[in-house]
């Protein structure tokens, strides 16, 4: 998987001031649920 667009958005985060809000799907084309707010501690890349 590569690092760009919304994978970046996400390892970025932080070191943009942006906050990192996950929603999950109730069922499909439905409503979404709030889960919360959340940070990403890191990452790897891995062959």
């Amino acid at each position: 998987m590569r690092i760009q667009r919304g994978n970046l958005a996400i390892a970025n985060h932080a070191g943009l001031s942006r906050d990192l809000l996950l929603f999950e799907t109730t069922n499909k084309g439905g409503p979404v649920r709030y889960i919360g707010q959340f940070v990403c501690a890191g990452w790897f890349a891995e062959q």
